[in-house]
Protein backbone atom coordinates (compact mmCIF):
# COMPACT_ATOMS: atom_id res chain seq x y z
CA UNK A 1 0.00 0.00 0.00
CA UNK A 2 1.17 3.53 -0.81
CA UNK A 3 2.44 6.03 1.74
CA UNK A 4 1.23 9.62 1.85
CA UNK A 5 2.61 12.75 3.49
CA UNK A 6 -0.14 15.22 4.36
CA UNK A 7 1.19 18.66 5.22
CA UNK A 8 -1.58 20.31 7.18
CA UNK A 9 -3.84 18.05 9.26
CA UNK A 10 -6.49 20.66 9.94
CA UNK A 11 -10.25 20.67 9.46
CA UNK A 12 -9.92 18.94 6.06
CA UNK A 13 -6.53 17.28 6.37
CA UNK A 14 -7.26 15.45 9.62
CA UNK A 15 -10.38 13.53 8.46
CA UNK A 16 -8.68 12.90 5.10
CA UNK A 17 -5.71 11.38 6.94
CA UNK A 18 -8.01 9.25 9.12
CA UNK A 19 -9.95 7.98 6.08
CA UNK A 20 -6.81 7.05 4.18
CA UNK A 21 -5.27 5.36 7.22
CA UNK A 22 -8.42 3.27 7.60
CA UNK A 23 -8.02 2.21 3.96
CA UNK A 24 -4.56 0.89 4.71
CA UNK A 25 -2.34 3.74 3.51
CA UNK A 26 0.69 4.66 5.58
CA UNK A 27 0.00 8.26 6.56
CA UNK A 28 2.47 10.86 7.77
CA UNK A 29 0.78 14.07 8.86
CA UNK A 30 1.97 17.44 10.08
CA UNK A 31 0.25 19.67 12.60
CA UNK A 32 1.15 22.94 14.26
CA UNK A 33 -0.59 21.92 17.50
CA UNK A 34 1.23 19.70 19.97
CA UNK A 35 -2.01 18.55 21.62
CA UNK A 36 -3.09 16.98 18.32
CA UNK A 37 -0.11 14.65 18.12
CA UNK A 38 -1.44 11.87 20.42
CA UNK A 39 -4.93 12.15 18.86
CA UNK A 40 -3.55 11.74 15.35
CA UNK A 41 -1.30 8.86 16.41
CA UNK A 42 -4.28 7.15 18.03
CA UNK A 43 -5.82 7.05 14.54
CA UNK A 44 -2.73 5.45 12.95
CA UNK A 45 -1.35 8.72 11.61
CA UNK A 46 2.39 9.16 12.03
CA UNK A 47 2.13 12.74 13.23
CA UNK A 48 4.83 15.36 13.68
CA UNK A 49 4.98 19.03 14.60
CA UNK A 50 5.75 21.39 11.74
CA UNK A 51 5.21 25.02 10.81
CA UNK A 52 6.10 26.46 7.41
CA UNK A 53 8.82 28.60 8.93
CA UNK A 54 10.47 25.67 10.76
CA UNK A 55 13.72 24.10 9.73
CA UNK A 56 12.84 21.49 7.10
CA UNK A 57 15.10 19.04 8.90
CA UNK A 58 12.28 18.42 11.41
CA UNK A 59 10.34 16.47 8.76
CA UNK A 60 10.86 12.75 9.52
CA UNK A 61 13.01 10.84 7.05
CA UNK A 62 10.29 8.22 6.51
CA UNK A 63 7.78 10.94 5.67
CA UNK A 64 10.10 12.25 2.95
CA UNK A 65 10.07 8.78 1.36
CA UNK A 66 6.29 8.90 0.79
CA UNK A 67 4.75 8.12 -2.59
CA UNK A 68 2.50 11.20 -2.42
CA UNK A 69 2.63 14.66 -0.92
CA UNK A 70 -0.72 16.32 -0.25
CA UNK A 71 -0.06 19.97 0.54
CA UNK A 72 -2.96 21.43 2.47
CA UNK A 73 -2.08 24.70 4.20
CA UNK A 74 -4.16 27.73 3.16
CA UNK A 75 -2.56 31.18 2.92
CA UNK A 76 -4.74 32.69 5.65
CA UNK A 77 -3.27 35.89 7.07
CA UNK A 78 0.29 34.66 6.94
CA UNK A 79 1.71 37.94 5.64
CA UNK A 80 0.51 39.51 8.87
CA UNK A 81 2.36 36.82 10.83
CA UNK A 82 5.71 38.00 9.58
CA UNK A 83 6.55 35.55 6.81
CA UNK A 84 6.04 35.12 3.08
CA UNK A 85 3.65 32.22 2.49
CA UNK A 86 4.55 31.74 -1.17
CA UNK A 87 8.27 31.62 -0.43
CA UNK A 88 7.87 29.12 2.41
CA UNK A 89 5.64 26.82 0.34
CA UNK A 90 8.11 26.81 -2.56
CA UNK A 91 10.96 26.17 -0.12
CA UNK A 92 9.12 23.20 1.36
CA UNK A 93 8.05 21.59 -1.91
CA UNK A 94 11.48 21.98 -3.48
CA UNK A 95 13.09 20.43 -0.40
CA UNK A 96 10.77 17.41 -0.42
CA UNK A 97 11.16 16.89 -4.17
CA UNK A 98 14.96 17.09 -3.99
CA UNK A 99 14.90 14.45 -1.25
CA UNK A 100 12.45 12.29 -3.22
CA UNK A 101 12.17 13.13 -6.96
CA UNK A 102 9.63 10.32 -7.48
CA UNK A 103 7.07 11.80 -5.10
CA UNK A 104 3.75 12.78 -6.66
CA UNK A 105 2.19 16.05 -5.53
CA UNK A 106 -1.43 16.97 -4.91
CA UNK A 107 -1.75 20.67 -4.14
CA UNK A 108 -4.96 21.75 -2.39
CA UNK A 109 -5.96 25.14 -3.73
CA UNK A 110 -9.08 27.28 -3.95
CA UNK A 111 -11.46 28.57 -6.59
CA UNK A 112 -10.59 32.05 -5.25
CA UNK A 113 -7.88 32.02 -7.95
CA UNK A 114 -10.77 32.90 -10.30
CA UNK A 115 -12.02 35.88 -8.31
CA UNK A 116 -12.94 38.79 -10.56
CA UNK A 117 -14.70 36.68 -13.17
CA UNK A 118 -18.42 36.64 -13.90
CA UNK A 119 -20.40 33.86 -15.52
CA UNK A 120 -19.37 30.23 -15.82
CA UNK A 121 -15.71 29.42 -15.23
CA UNK A 122 -13.82 26.14 -15.49
CA UNK A 123 -10.28 24.88 -15.14
CA UNK A 124 -9.27 26.49 -18.44
CA UNK A 125 -10.30 29.96 -17.28
CA UNK A 126 -7.24 32.13 -16.65
CA UNK A 127 -6.72 33.71 -13.26
CA UNK A 128 -7.03 37.50 -13.35
CA UNK A 129 -7.01 38.31 -9.66
CA UNK A 130 -4.07 40.49 -8.60
CA UNK A 131 -4.47 40.56 -4.83
CA UNK A 132 -5.40 38.48 -1.83
CA UNK A 133 -5.14 34.75 -1.27
CA UNK A 134 -6.44 33.97 -4.75
CA UNK A 135 -3.47 35.72 -6.34
CA UNK A 136 -1.03 33.93 -4.01
CA UNK A 137 -2.50 30.53 -4.84
CA UNK A 138 -2.64 31.25 -8.58
CA UNK A 139 1.06 32.09 -8.51
CA UNK A 140 1.88 28.88 -6.61
CA UNK A 141 -0.25 26.75 -8.93
CA UNK A 142 1.58 28.06 -11.98
CA UNK A 143 4.97 27.71 -10.33
CA UNK A 144 4.27 24.09 -9.36
CA UNK A 145 2.93 23.05 -12.77
CA UNK A 146 5.89 24.70 -14.50
CA UNK A 147 8.37 22.89 -12.25
CA UNK A 148 6.54 19.55 -11.90
CA UNK A 149 3.90 19.31 -14.64
CA UNK A 150 2.61 15.94 -13.39
CA UNK A 151 1.38 17.58 -10.19
CA UNK A 152 -2.37 17.79 -9.59
CA UNK A 153 -4.14 20.95 -8.42
CA UNK A 154 -7.38 20.37 -6.53
CA UNK A 155 -9.43 23.53 -6.04
CA UNK A 156 -12.17 23.70 -3.41
CA UNK A 157 -14.93 26.30 -3.39
CA UNK A 158 -16.34 27.47 -0.04
CA UNK A 159 -15.72 24.55 2.29
CA UNK A 160 -18.48 23.56 4.70
CA UNK A 161 -19.73 20.61 6.73
CA UNK A 162 -22.21 19.62 9.39
CA UNK A 163 -20.06 21.07 12.18
CA UNK A 164 -18.88 24.14 10.31
CA UNK A 165 -21.08 26.27 8.12
CA UNK A 166 -20.60 29.92 7.04
CA UNK A 167 -24.28 30.61 7.76
CA UNK A 168 -23.31 30.94 11.41
CA UNK A 169 -21.19 33.99 10.55
CA UNK A 170 -24.08 35.72 8.76
CA UNK A 171 -26.85 34.72 11.16
CA UNK A 172 -28.82 37.72 12.40
CA UNK A 173 -26.77 40.28 10.52
CA UNK A 174 -28.44 43.10 8.59
CA UNK A 175 -27.71 45.00 5.38
CA UNK A 176 -25.50 42.23 3.98
CA UNK A 177 -24.27 43.09 0.51
CA UNK A 178 -24.34 41.08 -2.71
CA UNK A 179 -27.38 38.93 -2.04
CA UNK A 180 -27.70 38.22 -5.76
CA UNK A 181 -24.22 36.67 -6.03
CA UNK A 182 -24.30 32.92 -6.75
CA UNK A 183 -22.72 30.65 -4.15
CA UNK A 184 -20.03 28.10 -4.90
CA UNK A 185 -19.74 25.55 -2.10
CA UNK A 186 -17.82 22.33 -1.41
CA UNK A 187 -18.94 19.89 1.26
CA UNK A 188 -16.21 18.33 3.38
CA UNK A 189 -17.37 14.87 2.25
CA UNK A 190 -16.61 15.77 -1.37
CA UNK A 191 -13.33 17.48 -0.51
CA UNK A 192 -12.24 14.15 0.95
CA UNK A 193 -13.98 12.03 -1.67
CA UNK A 194 -12.51 13.89 -4.64
CA UNK A 195 -8.99 13.81 -3.20
CA UNK A 196 -9.28 10.06 -2.64
CA UNK A 197 -10.60 9.76 -6.22
CA UNK A 198 -7.50 11.54 -7.54
CA UNK A 199 -5.35 9.02 -5.67
CA UNK A 200 -7.38 6.00 -6.74
CA UNK A 201 -7.51 7.02 -10.40
CA UNK A 202 -3.89 8.21 -10.37
CA UNK A 203 -4.90 11.51 -11.94
CA UNK A 204 -1.83 13.59 -12.77
CA UNK A 205 -1.08 16.90 -14.43
CA UNK A 206 -4.59 18.28 -14.00
CA UNK A 207 -6.44 21.14 -12.37
CA UNK A 208 -9.76 20.00 -10.89
CA UNK A 209 -12.68 21.91 -9.41
CA UNK A 210 -14.52 20.32 -6.49
CA UNK A 211 -17.81 22.14 -6.10
CA UNK A 212 -21.54 21.54 -5.68
CA UNK A 213 -23.52 21.51 -8.91
CA UNK A 214 -26.16 24.07 -7.99
CA UNK A 215 -25.57 27.77 -7.40
CA UNK A 216 -28.43 29.58 -5.64
CA UNK A 217 -27.99 33.22 -4.75
CA UNK A 218 -26.39 34.14 -1.45
CA UNK A 219 -29.72 35.46 -0.20
CA UNK A 220 -31.58 32.27 -1.11
CA UNK A 221 -28.89 29.97 0.21
CA UNK A 222 -28.05 31.57 3.53
CA UNK A 223 -31.68 32.26 4.36
CA UNK A 224 -32.56 28.60 3.87
CA UNK A 225 -29.36 27.40 5.58
CA UNK A 226 -30.16 29.46 8.68
CA UNK A 227 -33.69 28.07 8.71
CA UNK A 228 -32.32 24.52 8.64
CA UNK A 229 -29.79 25.32 11.35
CA UNK A 230 -32.54 26.93 13.43
CA UNK A 231 -30.61 30.18 13.83
CA UNK A 232 -31.58 33.78 13.06
CA UNK A 233 -31.87 34.52 9.36
CA UNK A 234 -29.63 37.16 7.78
CA UNK A 235 -31.03 40.23 6.05
CA UNK A 236 -29.62 41.34 2.71
CA UNK A 237 -29.66 44.75 1.03
CA UNK A 238 -32.45 44.84 -1.52
CA UNK A 239 -30.79 46.88 -4.26
CA UNK A 240 -27.12 45.91 -4.01
CA UNK A 241 -25.86 44.24 -7.19
CA UNK A 242 -22.86 41.94 -7.03
CA UNK A 243 -19.60 43.07 -8.71
CA UNK A 244 -19.03 39.50 -9.91
CA UNK A 245 -21.25 36.50 -10.52
CA UNK A 246 -18.91 33.62 -11.17
CA UNK A 247 -20.25 30.07 -11.30
CA UNK A 248 -17.68 27.33 -10.74
CA UNK A 249 -18.15 24.35 -13.08
CA UNK A 250 -17.19 20.86 -11.94
CA UNK A 251 -17.58 19.06 -15.28
CA UNK A 252 -14.00 17.88 -15.61
CA UNK A 253 -14.10 16.07 -12.29
CA UNK A 254 -17.64 14.69 -12.62
CA UNK A 255 -17.73 13.94 -16.36
CA UNK A 256 -14.18 13.39 -17.60
CA UNK A 257 -13.04 11.60 -14.44
CA UNK A 258 -16.44 10.17 -13.43
CA UNK A 259 -16.45 11.35 -9.83
CA UNK A 260 -19.92 11.06 -8.32
CA UNK A 261 -20.54 13.89 -5.89
CA UNK A 262 -21.59 12.77 -2.42
CA UNK A 263 -23.34 16.12 -1.88
CA UNK A 264 -24.27 17.31 -5.39
CA UNK A 265 -26.53 20.04 -4.01
CA UNK A 266 -25.15 22.77 -1.74
CA UNK A 267 -28.25 22.32 0.40
CA UNK A 268 -27.20 18.76 1.27
CA UNK A 269 -25.28 18.11 4.47
CA UNK A 270 -26.06 21.42 6.17
CA UNK A 271 -27.35 19.56 9.24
Amino acid sequence: MKSILIVGCGWFGWPLAEFLAQKGFTIHGSTTTEDKIPLLKKNNIQAFLFKLTDSLEVIPVDALKSDYLIFNIPPGNNQDNGYNFSFEVRRLIQYIWLKNPKIKIIFISSTSVLDGHSGEVDENTASITKEGNGAVLAHLEQWLLNMLPNSTIVRFAGLYGEERHPAHYLSGKANIRYGSMPVNMTHLDDAIGATVHVLAQQIEGEILHVCGSDHPTRKEYYTKACERLNIDKPHFSSDDESPENKVILNHKLTQKYNYKLIRPSVYMGIV
